[in-house]
């Protein structure tokens, strides 16, 4: 196994040094590396030699970094700890290849394909995150630097990162998140002062906006009404009815526990008692969904907004749209903060409840009666909460009918000036 792990080691590295975007320069008789930025990355040999040129050196060295890894795993079956260093080696060839005297690019893309093979879940948060950065600012470095970030939050966030059998993948994307970053320090200083290069708006980079702002503030509405009024009245409407009959009229699947066959302790809890049974099962259904619905809710939100930002400067209508899809947001923000206090208290309710019940002890009554008190009144401003964020989330779906003009392409940009001269 070690003469297998070294040998794979030398050619990933060789692997990884290969620089797609010089070579692809040479081909078209330019060093990229006194061209544009100087960087031999997919930036700038699309800036330089033009986007299809840049896409192809994106893939040949996302595929750089995702072949070593791929390789040890799959193929050969080696440890994790073998397809990671093959993974990091590969990267560090991009970085520092020996053909160039070890001056490469930022890695960025052969990152992104050992992490595609090693991390797949936090790859695709990461890529998201890339994606609508670029939308909202047009700048790859901004881009590449927060899905860095994104990649290091979501390695430290996933379930115990620092253990036996995460650690080294862990490890992994802390150290390949760090130096994304930090080859980016030029960049980061040029962004400050506002001197950084900005891509080009074009038709298709503008198409892609439309679609994916309308596809997020549909959805999000959508699914919050949805979620608001049909899944969640229904659950409580069936299980509420059924919780209301009698034990002989029920389904078999759902007896009446003996507890819900006495007579209700008074207000606030329900009379008969048994309808507490429906209540209990509907809100432990609809609490189950609430993490999946909120990340959902806030990804489609943050990908509305960040289209929506790269609009901004095109009038007043569409910075106004950015404000109102934030306010959204951060009302939804707000929404996922409150409802974790309201889940919390759910279950000091229904503990109350229990002991309440079994023990019929008046004390305890009391006690319960108090938790439902409160947990219903947090309830309440959840749900109104809710219904607010769905309502500026509706009204920012009503401005997605209003997108920024298209763009000139090449034809109207070529005859733009000949327009101008006969006026």
């Amino acid at each position: 196994m070690l003469l297998t792990t070294v040998a794979l080691v030398l050619v990933s590295y060789i692997l990884g040094s290969i620089p797609f975007g010089f070579l692809a320069g040479k081909a078209k008789g330019v060093d990229i590396r006194t061209a544009g930025s100087g960087n031999i990355g997919a930036t700038n040999a699309g800036r330089v030699l033009g986007w299809k040129i840049g896409i192809s050196v994106f893939f040949l060295d996302f595929l750089k970094g995702a072949i070593p890894p791929a390789f040890a795993l799959w193929l050969l079956d080696l440890p994790t700890w073998v397809a990671i260093l093959t993974g990091l080696v590969s990267f560090a060839g991009h970085l520092f290849p020996i053909w160039l005297k070890f001056k490469g690019g930022k890695g960025v893309a052969t990152a992104a394909g050992v992490t595609a093979v090693l991390l797949p879940i936090p790859f695709l948060l990461s890529l998201a995150t890339w994606i609508l950065l670029l939308l909202a600012w047009r700048m790859v470095s901004l881009s590449s630097i927060g899905a860095a970030l994104v990649l290091i939050g979501a390695v430290l966030t996933w379930h115990d990162p620092f253990g036996a059998a995460h650690l080294d993948r862990t490890l992994f994307g802390l150290i390949s998140g760090v130096l994304v970053i930090l080859k980016h320090n030029s960049n980061i200083r040029r962004i400050a002062t506002g001197t950084e290069n900005e891509i080009r708006l074009s038709r298709g980079l503008d198409g892609l906006s439309r679609i994916l702002h309308l596809g997020a503030t549909g959805g999000w509405v959508g699914i919050g009404w949805f979620f608001t009024f049909v899944i969640g009245l229904g659950i409580f409407g069936i299980f509420g009815e059924i919780a209301t009959k009698p034990h002989a009229e029920r389904p078999w699947w759902l007896p009446v526990p003996q507890v819900f066959e006495k007579s209700s302790p008074g207000a606030p809890f329900p009379e008969p008692l048994r309808k507490e049974q429906g209540s209990l099962i509907a809100g432990q259904a609809v609490s189950a969904v609430f993490p999946a619905y909120f990340e959902i809710q806030v990804w489609l939100a943050f990908t509305a907004l960040a289209t929506a930002v790269g609009w901004r400067q095109k009038g007043k209508l569409h910075r106004n749209r950015v404000k109102v899809l934030g306010i959204a947001l951060l009302l939804l923000l707000c929404g996922w903060a409150l409802e974790r206090q309201v889940s919390a208290k759910r279950y000091v309710r229904n503990d109350s409840l229990d002991k309440a019940l079994t023990t019929r002890d008046p004390l305890l009554i009391h006690e319960a009666a108090g938790q439902r008190i409160e947990f219903n009144r947090l309830h309440g401003y959840s749900v109104l909460l809710n219904l607010i964020t769905l309502t500026v989330a509706t009204l920012a779906m009503g401005l997605a009918a209003f997108p920024p003009a298209l763009p000139l392409s090449k034809e109207q940009l070529a005859e733009e000036p000949l327009a101008q001269g006969s006026e």
